[in-house]
């Protein structure tokens, strides 16, 4: 399946300490997607990706997220939403029941305290967490995404009970940060010593047996993952195969397409000037010559596990 990140909006509600726009890891350009000229492109991406998965900043913020999402369903394409969950209401709870086939609500710990430490206003998020699961249909898919650092590791196992209560899926990622900064690197697992490195690891082996169960090929990847993530706390070089750029896209509100959040190099043509038939054959003429295995992974990159 090839998946499309499409970033409607990069202004968001909150301002997560460790997110790569405050932590001064990616430019934050403040302009939104484009709805006509989207709507105009949505045909045409269908014969490219399967999968589109709306990100931000703050989706939610876009008002025409859910006339988007509809037209790409329209076309087949899976829909998923990832949102902070801070604008949950019911009324938009009922739509995303409709224009999505899967939601990822973003929190960091069930202690309000530890996950607004690291996010904020965790008793809105959680609100709407609680009216989304009170009207959601069978056929939507409800995660947890929790971004996981040096001071709510410990909470892994708390989230696992919740979300198995919950009947929801649970997503772990490691925080993207080094321990330069006054202000967030506090919070990078590279500031673990090694007793709590392997704190860190036996919490997160709870993690895998809860989502992997009995799939073996499950959790072999997922303990592949541990093992990426442990070598890069401890600046250990790791070679993964990269799937930004191959499977995986980014879609710009201003309509360029990227390879991955972080890499700006890698920019393959903007589908507003450019036929998508163009810029997917530049994707595949940079990565005949450039190799990501080992050069630029990090922490916070979606290559470390194999799903």
């Amino acid at each position: 399946m090839r998946t499309l990140y499409v970033v409607l909006t990069n202004k968001c509600t909150l301002s997560c300490r460790y997110c790569f726009y405050n932590s001064g890891f990616s430019e934050r350009n403040m302009c939104d997607l484009e709805t006509r000229k989207m709507l105009g492109k949505i045909k045409e991406l269908s014969k490219y990706f399967d999968h589109v998965i709306f990100t931000g900043g703050e989706p939610i913020l876009s008002r025409d997220i859910f006339r988007l999402a509809l037209e790409c369903k329209k076309y087949n394409m899976k829909t998923s939403i990832i949102t902070n969950g801070t604008l949950l209401t019911e009324d938009i709870c009922q739509k995303i029941s409709l224009a999505f086939d899967g939601v990822a609500i973003s929190m960091d710990s069930l202690d309000p305290k530890l996950n607004d430490l690291m996010r904020g206003k965790f008793l809105l998020v959680k609100k709407g967490l609680d009216i989304l699961l009170g009207i959601r249909p069978a056929n939507l898919e409800i995660k947890i995404l929790q971004t996981i650092s040096a001071v709510n590791y410990k909470s892994i196992d708390g989230m696992i009970k919740f979300c198995n209560d919950k009947n929801i899926k649970l997503w772990l990622q490691p925080v993207d940060l080094d321990t330069n900064s006054k202000s967030y690197g506090f919070l990078s697992l590279k500031c673990l010593n090694i007793k709590k490195i392997k704190e860190f690891k036996t919490n997160f082996e709870k993690w895998i047996k809860f989502k992997s169960g009995i799939d073996s090929k499950e959790k072999d990847a997922l303990n592949k993952f541990l093992d990426n993530i442990t070598n890069l706390i401890e600046d250990r070089t790791i070679k993964v195969r990269c799937k930004m750029g191959i499977e995986n896209f980014v879609l710009e509100p201003d309509g360029n397409i990227y390879s991955c959040f972080s890499r700006k190099d890698l920019f393959f043509g903007n589908v507003y000037k450019t036929d998508l038939s163009i810029v997917m054959d530049k994707s595949r003429d940079v990565f005949k010559k450039k190799r990501l295995m080992t050069d630029c992974a990090r922490l916070g990159c979606l290559c470390l596990t194999d799903f």
